[in-house]
């Protein structure tokens, strides 16, 4: 049966969503400001996965409910209730009246407004009191209305939203722009430092940035965290933090090794070097605002809040534990051009790598081949298509040779000076995967003065298996301190 919406009250509408009268259908308030899962739906959730809770409501009114932590776990959904609401608490709380030869749920809010819901049909409150209903002028006048100013009626944190691009100042690089540092700090400290004085949070949207023209802007890739240290540093934060999906920074990734362990703090020129080597919860300019001006970074988990994540600092503590780390990057493709005889040059690979720069494909590791007349290129999956387009318009002659070889992937094994195996990483990595048998296609090595630090460009089904026997190999297992 098809009930149309118009012909339905609301309280029809959640009686036939609960009696699974329009199937698949979970009633979940989404008002103009408010959203969370009705408690009755709640009921029907913990009786289907056979969970015992005692259900606590957000909102009487609504009979809106508090999932617990497993069942948002369980269920990867978030229907916790948003509300920018006033007091928790309602005046003397819920009563059991009878009226009408049945029993009624009533409450009195804040307003002197009361709130019923009969107990046989528990759906969601309606008003059947209001205190000026029919008030004339002067009761309006003698009405205690609530004071607009008490800080105490407000359970949430104040917040203002403001627009990057009114804030951040840049050149006009688009789709790659730089902050221009003075007139950005100037901009930030007269419009968020009085709401910070003041107590008010300023919600500041990321990534964008406008001209001095005001003509908008893209700070590029990383461009989100690049604005929160824009904004950290013209503000002369105590700290900045990002906020990622994993415990900071890691000797390797968690997913490919359940024993990597977070380093818990690195200097600025350890973590620009793991960013450079491709370190997913970093990007190098992110740092670079904040170095300028001595403030921490620190990377936490925002799915396990109170772990203490990775703090980036000038100076880390003399008496932690260095250890290397490793960066892995998937979904590569390694891309080969050549010339077809003896003719391929030095200057041939300049002019490939000259045209993919200019367009903005990043090739995060090549290797030049004199020996085979030509150029591999490992780009990212998204840009296989429009690199060898480049190429090819680059390279129109039929007597170069293009195409794609294969699905690769990147490890990187990067030593910090003072680490146990400080000297040694580069030719432990090298024995460990030719213990293991691993086919290296391609190597880049960082050079003198810059770190102990190797790259390795291995088939992408390979590399699982060589990041967990590497991570072993290089003792990453042990707790760090």
């Amino acid at each position: 049966m098809t009930v149309h919406k118009e012909s339905m009250t609301p309280r029809e509408r959640v009686t036939i969503a609960l009696n699974h009268g329009e199937p698949d259908r979970i009633p979940i308030d989404l008002g103009g400001f408010q959203t969370g899962i009705h408690r009755a739906a709640y009921q029907d959730l913990l009786d289907y996965l056979g969970f015992q809770e005692t259900i606590a409501l957000r909102d009487p009114v609504q009979q809106l409910a508090i999932p617990s932590e497993r069942i948002l776990e369980l269920v990867h959904a978030d229907f916790r209730y948003v509300t920018a609401h006033g007091p928790d608490g309602f005046a003397g709380g819920i009563e059991e009246n009878r009226r009408d030869g049945k029993l009624w749920y009533d409450l009195r809010d804040e307003f002197g407004v009361v709130w019923s819901m009969p107990a046989d049909q528990m759906l969601y409150m309606d008003i059947t009191h209001h205190p000026l209903a029919d008030a004339t002028t002067a009761d309006l006048d003698r009405y205690p209305w609530p004071n607009g100013k008490d800080p105490t009626r407000f359970s949430g944190v104040r917040a203002q939203a403001l627009d990057a691009a009114a804030l951040i100042v840049t050149d006009d690089h688009f789709g790659a722009a730089a902050p221009l540092i003075e007139p950005t700090r100037a901009r930030l400290q007269e419009q968020v430092a009085p709401l910070l004085a003041r107590g008010t949070l300023p919600v500041i949207t990321g990534y964008v940035g406008a001209t001095e023209a005001g003509v908008t802007t893209t700070l590029g890739r990383g461009g989100s965290d690049f604005s929160a240290a824009i904004a950290g540093a013209g503000l002369d934060a105590t700290e900045v933090w990002i906020w990622s999906d994993v415990d900071g920074i890691l000797t390797a990734d968690p997913n490919l090794v359940a024993e990597a362990h977070t380093l818990s703090e690195l200097s600025y020129s350890e973590a620009a070097e793991l960013a450079y080597y491709g370190a997913d919860v970093l990007h190098p300019k992110t740092i670079r605002p904040l170095f300028e001006r001595g403030i921490p970074l620190r990377i936490l988990n925002s799915f396990n809040p109170d772990h203490p994540g990775t703090l980036i600092v000038k100076s880390p503590h003399p008496g932690r534990v260095v250890k290397p780390a490793m960066i892995s990057t998937t979904g590569l493709s390694l891309v080969a051009i050549g010339s077809r005889d003896d003719s391929w040059a030095p200057q041939h690979a300049a002019a490939a790598l000259q045209a993919l720069g200019d367009s903005g494909v990043e090739a995060p590791l090549f290797s030049q081949s004199l020996a085979d007349h030509s150029l591999n290129l490992v780009v990212r999956e998204q840009d296989q298509a429009h690199c060898l387009a480049l190429l090819k318009k680059k390279f129109p002659n039929g007597s170069y040779t293009l195409g794609v070889k294969e699905k690769v992937a990147i490890v990187s094994v990067v030593g910090f000076p003072g680490a146990d195996s400080d000297g040694q990483v580069v030719s432990q990595a090298f024995l460990a995967l030719g213990r293991l048998g691993t086919r290296i296609i391609a190597v880049a090595q960082a050079g003198a003065g810059m770190g102990q630090g190797i790259s390795f460009c291995i088939p992408q089904d390979q590399l699982a298996g060589a990041v967990r026997f590497l991570h072993r190999e290089l003792g990453l297992e042990d707790e760090l301190i």
